[in-house]
């Protein structure tokens, strides 16, 4: 039997069996800070010390290898862990740092065709996760310009800087089915100028100047698409978040929980007798201050208390039937950190109930009844938390399927992976038409999972998508587009 530890294989995201492009040769993830490729059986990761510390820092978040012990270099240029796992470190007179490592096809790989070829992790700048593993905001970055203008009818004016010998130049991305439906841009006083219309949230883009493809030089935001390319991403905002007053101030941000309260990672911008900054924010609810100069403020200038809290999309509808003689109903759950006395429920005829705005993704929550923590009488079969805890569990916009045939006589079947943190507890499947069935929310990306029949962790049979993890007991792959 697998224990539970055995299974957060997911930390190691270096070997890939991708067995539908057999024939990929090299794969590369570049950044200023780094690089990333395979080549001739072996894997290259190349440190440009050059870069300074924030951008090396940067390139291991975004190529996903920060389990692989570069921080140890960069930070204090301690390779141990490097040579331990079978690295072979070089540093040349350039100042870039390289490490190489022969790729091993594993013992599952069934021909020669079954190719290992590493494949980074999607990750993005200024975005975070939280309330099941979704997405939950991002801010755009620009560098020599403001970013983007969005009209109010979500019309975009993206605007590319120089190239005025140019023959010609288009705007592709996600929104224009990349090259097949490109923009033709049209020539403006200093650059080139393709007005798009385009709904809130992140769009991925490039440009096309005379038929070779570059990433928007003055966004500072890119992210890599897992099969060795880079794009551009801009957010169109849905939401304005504004502070009045503090004429005086030097610095203003924005913290919340969208973005784990970092005290200054969302800057405001003078904007009249106002501050303010415009965000893409996921649906769901949240809650918010401001830091002024160092200090949290959750006040006006005229010492009025602000509306901390923002919602975001459709309410979710919480009903406990019953429970008349209650003086004290509360919800409460992993979408606002189990707090025991927000979100207190409106008494009805038929028992309690609450409104409260929730995005997609995989949650567990309870109701407190005049103290007392129960699980959802109406809800499904309760879930462990893995802590000897039970309780409801709830998937609002399930966009995957996890199918496991056979199995006829098992008792339990779960499934397990990054997108409920390994919990073997959280995600029941069920028995349908002799297969056995899990509906969730994944985020866009990657994502590790197995299935637990009977208390036996097992890859996915139908899945020949997988990567081996430290435990040498593998982990199935699935992307999510």
């Amino acid at each position: 039997m697998i224990g539970i530890a055995d299974q957060r294989g997911f930390k190691n995201t270096l070997w890939v069996a991708l067995l539908l492009f057999a024939a990929v040769v090299h794969a590369q993830v570049p950044h200023v800070g780094g690089k990333l490729s395979i080549r001739a059986n072996s894997m290259q990761v190349s440190i440009y010390n050059q870069a300074g510390v924030p951008a090396m820092e940067a390139f291991i978040v975004k190529a996903n290898l920060a389990g692989l012990g570069l921080h140890q270099w960069v930070q204090q240029k301690r390779y141990d862990s490097l040579l331990a796992g079978g690295w072979t470190v070089l540093e040349n007179a350039n100042g870039v740092f390289t490490v190489t490592k022969p790729l091993a096809a594993s013992e599952k790989a069934s021909s020669e065709a079954d190719r290992i070829v590493f494949s980074a992790l999607p990750s993005q700048n200024n975005w975070q996760t939280m309330g099941g593993n979704r997405i939950a905001y991002g801010a755009n970055y620009f560098v020599n310009q403001l970013p983007y203008a969005v009209g109010s009818d979500g019309v975009v004016a993206f605007f590319l800087r120089g190239y005025k010998n140019a023959k010609a130049v288009q705007l592709a991305g996600s929104f224009t089915n990349w090259q097949q439906q490109a923009f033709q841009m049209t020539r403006a006083a200093n650059g080139w100028i393709a007005k798009v219309k385009l709904p809130p949230g992140p769009h991925y883009y490039k440009y096309l100047i005379n038929d070779r493809w570059i990433t928007d030089p003055d966004n500072g935001l890119d992210v890599p698409d897992g099969e060795g390319n880079v794009n551009s991403v801009f957010y169109v905002p849905n939401a304005t978040f504004k502070l009045k007053g503090f004429d005086t101030a030097k610095s203003v941000y924005l913290a919340a929980s969208f973005n784990i309260y970092a005290a200054s990672q969302l800057p405001l911008q003078r904007q009249g007798n106002h501050w303010q900054t415009s965000l893409y924010v996921a649906e769901g609810t949240y809650q918010y201050y401001f830091w002024v100069d160092g200090a949290k403020v959750t006040t006006n200038a005229d010492g009025q208390m602000q509306n901390m809290q923002a919602s975001f999309g459709k309410p979710h509808r919480f009903v406990l039937n019953g429970f008349s003689r209650a003086k004290n109903v509360v919800l409460s759950g992993n979408f606002n950190d189990w707090n025991a006395a927000q979100l207190r429920m409106q008494k009805t005829a038929k028992g309690w109930e609450i409104n409260y705005v929730l995005g997609p993704g995989n949650y567990q929550y309870k109701f407190i009844v005049d103290g007392q923590w129960i699980v959802d009488p109406q809800g499904g079969p309760p879930v462990g938390d893995g802590m000897g805890n039970q309780n409801s569990f709830l998937v609002i916009g399930h966009n995957y399927t996890f199918t496991l045939a056979g199995y006829p006589s098992a008792k339990s079947v779960m499934v397990a992976g990054d997108f409920n943190d390994w919990n073997p507890n959280i995600s029941p499947m069920k028995k349908v038409d002799g297969k056995w069935i899990g509906q969730v929310f994944l985020a866009r990306g990657k994502h590790r999972y197995k299935f637990i029949v009977d208390g036996k962790w097992i890859l996915d049979p139908a899945n020949k998508l997988w990567e081996e993890n430290e435990h040498q007991s593998g982990n199935s792959i699935i992307w999510k587009e």
